[in-house]
């Protein structure tokens, strides 16, 4: 059978897709420590607290798993009190996508992961979304979102006349890195020599970006678009995207609003 280059694109496809499912989020069972019910609930106490863990695990006499959140365990004196059994809702497949994941912190404190036969593989807390999937993936969607605002630009100025758009550093800079390029022999333009907070200030006073309903006004746009190049810093400089169970939500919220941000400056693009 002939090979066709497409083939090729189609195994490496497969394999980008498994990156980013359950599997590379959770800690894996191999890494769980399991107690039973009759353990004293100082010993849990003292094991969360050196641990610095959200949640216990513990296999019931029934040997179906439950589990303790760590915020419900020091004003407490019986376990069987604060014991969570898992929900429907709770369990996920070992090959469930990055953004379903997400979606589930909405929700729960934690999600548990179940292979195709319903055997427990492991446990995904929030701590555990700050892993190299999730870098990798905001690095694309953010990459692709940065694409869309300078074919924007090329679309709306002439040549390079948007750099009248930005303060005299900011075109030193832009020249500097253009030159710099045209040295080494690298053919580049102006525009890719931008960096995202450049491409923020140029379309800041174009009121053909700001009116749009994901923006509606100048003021949602510079305060959304700060919240991109944050979230842009982050990534690249490894610091952690999720703080805390609560920020789980937010940044939900955050890619939601992104994924209507890119939809509505594409249909822009298309007019």
């Amino acid at each position: 059978m002939e090979f066709k280059l497409e083939n090729l694109f189609g195994e490496i496809s497969r394999e980008i897709n498994k990156f980013f499912t359950a599997k590379n989020f959770m800690t894996e069972i191999e890494k769980i420590d399991f107690f039973d019910e009759k353990t004293d609930i100082n010993i849990l106490r003292d094991y969360i607290k050196k641990n610095s863990f959200d949640v216990v695990l513990l296999k019931k006499k029934d040997n179906s798993i439950a589990y303790i959140k760590s915020e419900n365990i020091n004003n407490c004196k019986n376990i069987k009190e604060i014991l969570n059994n898992i929900s429907k809702g709770e369990k996920i497949k070992i090959n469930t996508q990055i953004l379903e994941i997400i979606d589930k912190f909405k929700e729960f404190y934690c999600v548990f992961v179940y292979d195709d036969k319903n055997i427990f593989q492991g446990l995904i807390t929030y701590a555990d979304l700050n892993k190299p999937p999730l870098f990798a993936f905001l690095y694309i969607v953010i990459s692709h979102f940065e694409k869309l605002l300078k074919n924007v630009i090329k679309i709306k100025y002439e040549k390079d006349d948007w750099l009248k758009k930005l303060p005299d550093e900011s075109k030193r800079e832009i020249g500097g890195i253009f030159i710099e390029s045209k040295v080494k022999g690298i053919e580049i333009s102006m525009l890719e020599c931008t960096t995202i907070t450049q491409l923020k200030e140029i379309l800041s006073k174009e009121k053909e970006i700001t009116s749009l309903d994901c923006y509606n006004g100048r003021k949602s746009y510079n305060s959304k678009l700060k919240k991109i190049i944050d979230c842009r810093n982050a990534v690249m400089h490894n610091r952690n995207i999720i703080q805390s169970k609560e920020s789980c939500k937010d940044f939900y919220n955050f890619l939601y609003d992104l994924g209507i941000q890119i939809r509505e400056i594409k249909n822009l693009i298309k007019r």
